[in-house]
């Protein structure tokens, strides 16, 4: 790969009935767990392997042709800004130190429509903070699917600019619980376990544009 060119994501927050999300590689929105959050920062996502049915193709150069899988990596850095950390705690400077979180994924994505993707794949979640060693957390991602509004139009199929605004939706589980005392803060009841939680955004993805179709 001589080309250095990186896929930079842009992703604005959708409308959604409850909390904002999290995406996992490019400006996000992460569900506030019951506590500390919601969180929101920037990231950035690369394909590091790339198929074309059973055949390996480059995900750079734009010689080969374009790819139906991906393998993914993604590195996002969120933080809760001013939030409250926990909700059943007196709203105090203390209460409203802000909490991060660096969020590193790989999931690989299928097309399994020319405007449609699907995939799995695993990650990581580290939060830190004033008063608190930071926290690992392992996550798995059961299920993300991709759509690409604009290759669903006739004759747009196979034009790279169908393929630069997406919507995403993914859904995220976390291995191992939290609580208020690892936060530094025994006194709140804040306490989850395992749960699952959910990112949907609007992405804006330029590398298409190199792709041959």
């Amino acid at each position: 790969m001589h080309c250095r060119r990186v896929m930079v994501l842009l992703a604005l927050l959708t409308l959604w009935p409850s909390a904002a999300f999290a995406a996992k590689g490019w400006w996000g929105w992460l569900e506030e767990l019951s506590g500390p959050g919601p969180f929101q920062g920037p990231g950035v996502a690369v394909p590091v392997f790339c198929m074309k049915d059973s055949e390996h193709v480059s995900c750079w150069r734009g010689v080969d042709p374009a790819p139906n899988r991906r393998l993914l990596v993604g590195v996002a850095r969120l933080g809760s800004g001013h939030n409250l950390r926990f909700k059943d705690l007196p709203d105090t400077p203390d209460n409203r130190r802000e909490v991060k979180v660096l969020q590193i994924s790989g999931v690989y994505m299928f097309r399994v429509l020319a405007a449609v993707d699907v995939g799995f794949g695993a990650g990581t979640m580290r939060f830190s903070g004033a008063g608190f060693e930071p926290l690992w957390r392992f996550t798995l991602i059961p299920g993300s699917v991709s759509v690409h509004p604009f290759a669903f139009i006739d004759g747009w199929k196979k034009n790279p600019w169908a393929h630069v605004v997406r919507a995403e939706i993914e859904t995220s589980f976390v291995t191992q619980g939290l609580k208020a005392s690892q936060f530094g803060t025994p006194a709140s009841s804040f306490s989850v376990g395992p749960e699952s939680v959910a990112r949907a955004a609007i992405v804006v993805d330029f590398s298409t544009l190199w792709e041959k179709h």
